[in-house]
């Protein structure tokens, strides 16, 4: 039986969950930075809804900011992780889930969606922005920070595929920092805000944040 992108991708983070789980952030001053700058846009009563939360480090950091936080991701190993990580921290504020970008309460959408490090793994990234474009009612603030690898050397982009087969990386889309722009305009955004937070090296991971337009 011939595995989707989306079931290796699943595999692969309840595989690697508690590894991952250990390993440290890369830049770890880049990532106080894009914190600091997501808090910016939070407010006491904001209702927000991360996907691809992964561990869940991000929404526990930022439950003091807003009023609640809905965190899904695709794995269930890595949302097993996060929920046991709320519990110790002791934050009652922030509630997982598995799942992905639809996994939120239509009747009842969020104010804020949050997608950090992840849209270069959602499959069929295009259509799923366009789906939030659909779903989300005017006026809700779409905040991201993407790994855009079109410029990146030609041996990290030709290895990709080479990892992915061996299984020591899960698929991953390759599209540059102005395709993402574009994709998130077309899903009917305006573009708000746009920063590199990197702090060694050439920062591919741009911070967005964008508002739905009416």
């Amino acid at each position: 039986m011939v595995m989707s992108d989306a079931e290796r991708q699943v595999r692969f983070w309840n595989r690697f969950a508690r590894r991952y789980a250990k390993s440290p952030v890369t830049d770890q001053a880049a990532y106080e930075r894009t914190l600091a700058a997501t808090r910016r846009w939070l407010v006491p009563e904001a209702r927000v809804f991360e996907f691809g939360c992964g561990t869940g480090t991000t929404a526990i950091r930022l439950a003091p900011h807003a009023g609640s936080i809905l965190a899904a991701d695709t794995a269930p190993a890595i949302i097993e992780i996060a929920s046991e990580r709320a519990r110790e921290a002791g934050v009652e504020n922030v509630s997982f889930l598995v799942g992905g970008p639809d996994a939120f309460d239509r009747a009842n959408p969020p104010g804020i969606v949050l997608a950090f490090n992840v849209i270069h793994l959602v499959i069929g990234w295009r259509e799923a922005l366009l789906e939030l474009g659909r779903d989300l009612p005017p006026g809700t603030l779409f905040i991201s920070k993407t790994a855009c690898l079109t410029g990146e050397r030609a041996l990290i982009r030709l290895g990709i595929p080479l990892a992915v087969k061996l299984r020591i990386a899960p698929p991953v889309n390759i599209f540059s920092e102005a395709d993402l722009v574009a994709e998130i305009e077309k899903a009917g955004f305006e573009i708000l805000e746009r920063e590199h937070h990197g702090t060694t090296g050439r920062d591919v991971r741009p911070f967005i944040v964008a508002r739905k337009r009416g």
